[in-house]
């Protein structure tokens, strides 16, 4: 694992309730709790598969492709069964599908990889920049008039959310386009 002292993992806990038949009683509570690397050095591709704008892309995801990002996926699922294991939440936690021990590397990736949702924003796919897709002026190298201004320029992912990146290269974007 790369030694930095940047936040490499978030936490998110999400309580939810069901309501019941009338709408007003629950009839299932309870929470969801997950986490994943907030700077993940594992790369995925997106592909051209033919001429026509209806012609679906073919995408590489490449999620936890890297000993880095597999190893602070397995240090945070550790560390949210230890918290999970302590009061107060170990009184009301109970988990409701079996669980792969801690220590049990492999198989923490493997169940993330067949059961997991990404949380994470992608981005970089249209990267600008000396070795990027897209011009510092927003534009598509080797084409006319055609600009990209959304997280999939931003050469790296940000280790906060992107709304407000995505905003800003938008409003940078508007002011080009406008002149």
């Amino acid at each position: 694992m790369r030694p930095t002292r940047a936040v490499d993992t978030e936490v998110s806990y999400y309580p939810f309730a069901v309501p019941g038949p009338d709408g007003n009683q629950a009839r299932i509570g309870g929470a969801a709790v997950g986490s994943y690397p907030r700077s993940p050095t594992s790369t995925g591709s997106i592909h051209i598969t033919g001429p026509r704008s209806k012609d679906t892309p073919r995408l590489v995801p490449g999620y936890l492709a890297t000993d880095h990002d597999r190893a602070v996926l397995v240090a945070g699922y550790a560390r949210i069964r230890a918290v999970m294991a302590a009061d107060p939440f170990a009184t009301v936690a109970k988990d409701v599908a079996p669980l792969p021990d801690p220590s049990d590397a492999d198989s923490i990736v493997r169940l993330s990889l067949d059961h997991g949702s990404v949380l994470n924003h992608q981005a970089g796919t249209c990267a600008l920049g000396p070795g990027g897709a897209v011009e510092d002026d927003l534009r598509v190298r080797n084409t006319n008039r055609l600009r990209v201004a959304d997280a999939s320029v931003m050469p790296t992912l940000t280790t906060g959310n992107t709304a407000a990146p995505s905003m800003a290269i938008g409003w940078v974007a508007g002011g080009l386009i406008l002149g």
